[in-house]
């Protein structure tokens, strides 16, 4: 009848209704809904004599509350219904005799009551006629012999009893909830942990929302599974049936839908996720559009035909969890309701994978176990897991982790944490009860042990309707106020989300029905099926590890200084380690002062190779990534990475309407335009689109943008550190480096050409350093935020807020790669660029952070190609150690080694490249000769000075410039060494004043030969000090001749250069002297005035300086003043 009555037309809708409400209301309350609520109703329409439940607190009595047994909605557990209000029960029990039921009782005020089995109480008493709804015999009502089910929607007393026989149902296995409906049971056994069938499913889907509202968590037919304590263990059974009685509205679930729908305008990689740019290391194929229009589809043909329809909630959002998962974005993410966020499906042990070979095959050990019943599997090698190899399992959860596009980097993470704990708030519940270990111990032989599922949730739950509550949307779930847009939203929180336990929470509480589990799960012998796995791991278990580090070399780590947000070691000799686990610092001032003389620090002790630490740093302020590479490198251009947006409509209207509204993240002053270097003054920056093909579809971006962090500059001085140059700096990550800490790392590999090392991963699979560069992370309730503050809220292309607690996060913009020419128009996120080496952890250095940094720093001096090489310098020269690539084998790694002989390159000006040279590498730069230069730097041979003379006797060997020093021999001067000229000394005025007519030549003038012996010129070919051109005088003939100038000119140098020696020791000999006495005065007991020094008086009105001999000079205004001599204690200060 009510499929017909659902195709009858709306005119006869109304009288079938009445009809049906007069005729059938005792049995088949559910078509009142089809009525419409009268004028007062406060509550939604179909919620009015629906046959739903007793609706309390909505203005108007609900028909409903009639019904006896009807469940009361809007009431908290001990309140009935009364004249359309909550009312507190009027028949409270002690605990020890039953609890209250949240159910309609008589109009008496009292409520239901659920009594403890095995417990009697006055209170605790059913009542003796059975209800209107009993429609089997009367007598058959609490009778104390079966249980009696299928009597209609009533349920009889015996059912309370735990060994009543159940009759009346067609399955054997069949339970009878208080409902009185026979349900199938999944198992017919009692749960002793649980205290409760386990038998209930979905067949009926109210059964356990219904059944378990209480709270109460008693009785052989009902267990609450939602009464949770905080940071306790539970089977996993537990949370799985807790989220099996959660509904959600149609209505919202679409609605949730259309919100991610239009939030596709402003999520940047939409179009790029339908067809990756690189298939082969980002496989990627993930339209987002069709698939939340298939979800769509899927929850309306699932929804329960009423009219309220409502479908399951886990399924619902789980589906949404795992489509955003695919994206392998980890800035990009549907978190569920809070209710799911808080809580966790946890094995009891942690793993960590290692090899005993530089290249495989990897290890499998119990790194930790969260219960101290358990810690005898810590250190044992895993043979396998649910009979299958370790290394296949963590590489198939690796699939499934979705936070790096690299599977190497995801690899990882499953090994850490990923498979053994599992995020409600992202990942799907498990279906497993338990796991099957095989293990190894130290005798090399296999036990096998089964651990539970567990379960856990950060916070208290007393019931199925507090984690309803945790999942209704609530005014915290709102963005904050912000007075200041953050350049680049801190992905961090978002990671959270999806990593695992925080070890901070200290020791967690086990469950007393899961600690009896765990103290069962005892070893035994291993199952034949997995004989093969354990005949492997038998063969290697005696291989020699690789705990000693690479050539015996062992580093030695000391800190210089250490934070909470940043570290600074020296490791070895000539290594510093910077260890930066995020670029979201809790103390920015701290980090940078850190940084700042760490690096100082370093330059003091000749510490010339920088090795930088980047494992788990998820990012923070890109501004901090860009002053740091900018304090490392300098002015390394391009300083900043070329961001845009997705400029679809909306983002137009929103850049638009933030043109007057300062501050905002979409305000057009925000940007930079890198064209001219300031912030854009207008919204054309998204309104004058560019269009690019991604994804075999055309999309409109936003111009060319970059962040602000002028400001960030100036914070830091200027770099006085080592000037590291790239092949001495080694960023070391195992993949997890994303957001800012990828734009950081990419930027020295493709702009600075930093080399890369890569631990951990797949054996094998290339792996790139970084993950998720993204550009800028944002989320929903942000952006929701800036539309209301910018006024276009009501936009019709504008999202709505989910109608839950479910969060939405996204990259809002995305940066392109540094090698912009190379990858045009590509996002670095999709850029592979493997690392420069792979390193495998040893079974020392997966637990061993120095083990760890000792096998890096060996990586300084391999290379992966004849292109790398190391700088060098040689005897007045400079060269390269070139990768050793065609004259050596690799070595372990696969890797080569930088040649040990220094190849000039360049030589010095003033020497040359002699190949025969073997000296310490196969040719040396050797000085030129006297007699030849060289200016440049270059290898080749030195060349001739300029007029060279025959009596010209060169000075030096390497001379860098063709004006070579040079001496004359004895009797030749000049710049072209001519003969020294004679001069007639004993000729008259006359015959001099003649003479002189031709000393201009010099040819004239000859001295004798005692003269000529010391007139030797010297100098150097093009400003030599000629003596020709300093004899050049007038004709009078009271000037002296050329030789006597000569012996002149030196006499006066000599006693010039005596008067300064003695000068210069007698003021040496009067300093020692005043030190002698000051400190005779110091030290000796000197009681009278000091010896002398000078000081300022320190009285208030000193104008005047005086010294300690008893001079007193006067102030301005003449006045004497006395001195008073400083105390003893004062005088080495004033010093």
């Amino acid at each position: 009848m009510f499929s017909i009555g659902r195709r009858l037309n709306a005119s006869s809708s109304l009288l079938l209704c009445a009809l049906v409400a007069l005729c059938f209301a005792p049995h088949f309350t559910v078509v009142h809904a089809a009525c419409s609520a009268p004028a007062g109703w406060l509550c939604a329409s179909s919620n009015y004599n629906s046959g739903d439940g007793c609706h309390c607190n909505c203005g108007l009595y609900d028909p409903d509350c009639d019904v006896r047994d009807q469940q009361i909605l809007g009431c908290d557990i001990g309140f009935t219904c009364l004249n359309a209000s909550c009312t507190p029960c009027s028949n409270p029990i002690a605990a020890e005799d039953g609890e209250l039921l949240h159910l309609i009782g008589e109009h008496s005020g009292e409520c239901a009551v659920r009594c403890v089995p095995s417990l009697t109480g006055s209170a605790c008493q059913f009542p003796s006629r059975p209800p209107a709804q009993w429609s089997c015999a009367s007598e058959r009502y609490h009778d104390g012999t079966y249980c009696d089910c299928g009597c209609g929607p009533a349920v009889d007393p015996d059912c309370w009893e735990s060994d009543r026989e159940i009759v009346g149902c067609p399955n054997a296995a069949d339970v009878c909830p208080y409902q009185g409906v026979c349900t199938e049971a999944l198992n017919a056994q009692l749960d002793p942990a649980l205290g409760s069938l386990t038998a209930f499913t979905s067949a009926d889907p109210m059964l356990l929302r219904t059944e378990c509202a209480n709270g109460a968590g008693e009785g052989p037919f009902c267990q609450d599974y939602c009464h949770l304590e905080p940071c306790t263990f539970y089977p996993a059974e537990k949370l799985r049936r807790c989220y099996a009685s959660l509904r959600i509205d149609l209505a919202d679930a679409l609605h949730t839908i259309d919100t991610l729908e239009r939030m596709l305008d402003v999520y940047v990689f939409t179009d790029i996720s339908l067809d990756s740019p690189d298939p082969v290391h980002y496989p990627l194929q993930v339209n987002l559009r069709a698939e939340l229009a298939r979800l769509r589809r899927s929850s309306i043909e699932s929804a329960t035909p009423a009219d309220s329809p409502r479908l399951d909630a886990v399924p619902f959002h789980e589906s949404l969890a795992e489509l955003y998962t695919q994206l392998n974005d980890a800035h990009t993410a549907y978190l569920k309701p809070r209710a799911f966020g808080s809580s966790y499906f946890v094995q009891p042990l942690l793993f960590e994978a290692f090899s005993n070979l530089p290249q495989g095959p990897l290890h499998f050990t119990v790194s930790s176990s969260l219960v101290p019943e358990l810690d005898y599997l810590v250190g044992l090698d895993v043979v396998s897991i649910d009979e299958v190899a370790p290394f296949e399992v963590f590489l198939s959860r690796a699939d499934e982790v979705g936070v790096s596009r690299d599977r190497g980097t995801r690899f990882n993470m499953a090994v850490d944490y990923a498979w053994a704990q599992r995020s409600q708030s992202v990942f799907s519940q498990v279906d497993q009860d338990s796991v099957t270990y095989v293990f190894l111990d130290e005798d090399c032989t296999p036990m096998q042990v089964t651990l539970p599922w567990m379960s856990m949730t950060h916070h208290a739950f007393a019931s199925q309707s507090r984690i309803v509550a945790a999942s209704e949307p609530s005014a915290s779930n709102a963005a904050p106020v912000r007075n200041q847009p953050q350049p680049s939203v801190d992905a961090t929180p978002l990671l959270e989300e999806r990593a695992g336990l925080d070890p901070s929470l200290g020791p967690l509480n086990v469950h007393s029905s899961l600690r009896v589990e765990l103290a069962h799960a005892t070893p035994r012998s291993a199952s034949t099926t997995v004989s093969s796995l354990v005949r492997d791991a038998q063969n290697t278990c005696e291989e020699e590890s690789m705990d000693a580090l690479p050539n015996g070399f062992s580093q030695s780590i000391e800190p210089i200084v250490v934070t909470p947000d940043v570290g600074v070691y020296q490791l070895g000799e000539k290594t510093v380690l910077l260890k930066i686990p995020s670029f979201s610092p809790r103390d920015y001032t701290g980090f940078r002062t850190a940084v700042v003389f760490g690096l100082l620090k370093a330059q003091d002790l000749e510490l010339t190779q920088l090795l930088l630490d980047l494992r788990d740093n998820g990012g923070g302020s890109i501004c901090l990534s860009y002053t740091l590479l900018h304090y490392l490198f300098g002015d390394t251009l391009p300083i900043y990475g070329a961001y845009d947006f997705q400029a679809s409509d909306l983002m137009k209207h929103l850049a638009i309407a933030a043109e007057n509204v300062p501050q905002n993240l979409f305000s057009p002053e925000y940007w930079i335009d890198p064209r001219t270097n300031k912030p854009y003054t207008s919204s054309s920056y998204m309104t004058d689109s560019i269009v690019r093909v991604r994804g075999g579809m055309l999309g409109s971006y936003s111009q060319i943008v970059h962040d602000d962090c002028r400001y960030n500059f100036e914070q830091w001085s200027k770099p006085h550190h080592y000037d590291y140059q790239p092949e001495s700096v080694l960023a070391l990550t195992h993949g997890y480096c994303g957001s800012s800490c990828s734009v950081f790392l990419k930027h020295l590999e493709q702009v600075s050409r930093v080399r890369t090392l890569v631990v951990g991963g797949i054996p094998g699979e290339q792996q790139s350093a970084t993950s998720f560069a993204g550009g800028q992370s944002y989320n929903l309730d942000a952006f929701l935020s800036d539309l209301d503050e910018v006024g276009i809220s009501s936009d019709p292309l504008a999202p709505r807020p989910f109608p839950s607690s479910s969060r939405f996060a996204y990259t809002l913009r995305e940066i392109y790669s540094f090698d912009y020419d190379v990858h045009f128009g590509i996002p670095v996120e999709f850029v592979f660029t493997p690392s420069h080496f792979r390193m495998l952890y040893t079974r020392s250095s997966v637990s061993n952070d120095t083990a760890l940094y000792s096998e890096a720093v060996s990586f300084f001096d391999r290379c992966t190609v004849d292109s790398e090489a190391l700088p060098c310098t040689g005897y007045f020269g400079s060269g390269i150690r070139p990768c050793a690539i065609h004259t050596t084998e690799p070595d372990a790694y696969g890797y080569y080694h930088f040649s040990s002989e220094c190849v000039i390159q360049h030589c010095l000006p003033g020497f040359y490249f002699d190949p025969q040279s073997q000296q310490i590498a196969t040719g040396d730069c050797l000085p030129c000769p006297r007699g030849t230069y060289k200016e440049d730097i270059s290898l080749g041979p030195c060349l001739p000075c300029e007029y060279p003379s025959a009596h010209a006797i060169f000075l030096s060997e390497g001379v860098s410039t063709s004006a070579c020093p040079f001496i004359c021999e004895t009797g030749f001067f000049g710049e072209d060494c001519d003969p020294l000229p004679t001069c007639d000394t004993d000729s008259d005025s006359d015959s001099d004043s003649d003479s002189g007519k031709d000393s201009d030549s010099g040819k004239d003038c000859h001295c004798d030969s005692s003269s000529s012996s010391e007139a030797s010129s010297s100098g150097t070919h093009g400003g030599s000090e000629s003596a020709a051109e300093s004899s050049h005088h007038s004709s009078d003939s009271s000037e002296p001749d050329e030789c006597s100038l000569r012996w002149y000119q030196s006499g006066i140098w000599m006693l010039t250069t005596v008067v300064f020696l003695v000068a210069g020791v007698c003021v040496f000999a009067y300093m020692m002297i005043r030190r002698r006495r000051n400190n005779y005065g110091r030290y000796g007991g000197v009681t009278g005035p000091q010896d002398s020094f000078f000081t300022l008086d320190e009285s208030p009105d000193a104008d005047h300086y005086v010294d300690n001999d008893d001079d007193v000079y006067d102030d301005e205004e003449g006045g004497e003043k006395e001195h008073s001599m400083p105390r003893p204690g004062e005088m080495e200060l004033q010093e």
